[in-house]
């Protein structure tokens, strides 16, 4: 029945806060009410030099930020599982129905050189496009 006690010594600070002096019961830990007007006594006092006023703020922009990166986390060995799950299922069509396939894959190595060519422009136009971003003064 801690939680009782605690009640208790809470109950007779706040009288002793109004100015209505009370007798400590002898049921109260001694220590347990020192280390309450210790708390008491430091709440009266406005903040001072040791936390600036943005500190709750602070503390709860960092936990948001860590579940942030802990959910991304999560979404990018999700989409990594995803994509392995993916490429599986597509080589094992490709072994599945390869003489079906033959035809189609003949075209694509007659035209291997048009398709490296547009692969390496949208990754180059990616990676352009972060370094512009990365640097653009607005964001």
């Amino acid at each position: 029945m801690k939680k009782d006690e605690d009640f208790r010594i809470q109950k007779l600070l706040d009288q002793k806060m109004k100015g209505i002096e009370n007798q400590a019961p002898e049921t109260i830990d001694a220590e347990d009410l020192e280390a309450y007007e210790v708390l008491y006594g430091h709440l009266k006092e406005k903040p001072g030099q040791g936390l600036s006023l943005s500190f709750k703020s602070n503390v709860l922009r960092k936990i948001e930020t860590e579940r942030k990166q802990a959910s991304d986390t999560k979404f990018y060995w999700l989409l990594g599982f995803m994509l392995l799950a993916g490429m599986v299922v597509i080589a094992s069509l490709f072994l599945i129905f390869k003489d079906a396939l033959a035809p189609s894959l003949g075209v694509l190595d007659k035209y291997k050189g048009f398709i490296l060519i547009g692969v390496s422009a949208i990754v180059s136009f990616n990676l352009v496009e972060r370094k512009l971003q990365k640097h653009d003064p607005k964001q």
